[in-house]
């Protein structure tokens, strides 16, 4: 898996680091390898931004932008839309998969 993470306006802190880590590996399971992952963080006037884009091999990319008071919080809003738009993608392929297996055994 290759992460890359932007700091923009703010420092660099290996705990920011890590709970992008964390969060990114969830969703790690519903997408094919070799997978990447960019995020952007930033700090606008009083505003944390989270910019979150997730591709999987041969898919399209998932991208959520969140803000919040705090950057965990903007992360973790970012990753709940990419959670959701992961799932539904790997659920129609699943679904596509298990409908073509079907319509094969309904044939014979």
């Amino acid at each position: 898996m290759r992460l890359d993470i932007t700091f923009r306006h703010i420092e660099r802190t290996d705990e920011l680091h890590h709970w992008v880590e964390r969060r990114i590996h969830k969703v790690r399971r519903f997408l094919r390898s070799p997978i990447e992952a960019h995020v952007v963080l930033s700090e606008e006037k009083h505003r944390q931004l989270a910019e979150i884009s997730v591709t999987g091999a041969g898919e399209r990319p998932h991208v959520a932008k969140a803000e919040s008071d705090d950057m965990r919080t903007a992360i973790d809003l970012a990753m709940q839309k990419i959670e959701g738009s992961v799932r539904r993608s790997h659920d129609r392929r699943v679904d596509h998969r298990r409908h073509k297996v079907d319509a094969e055994a309904a044939a014979v």
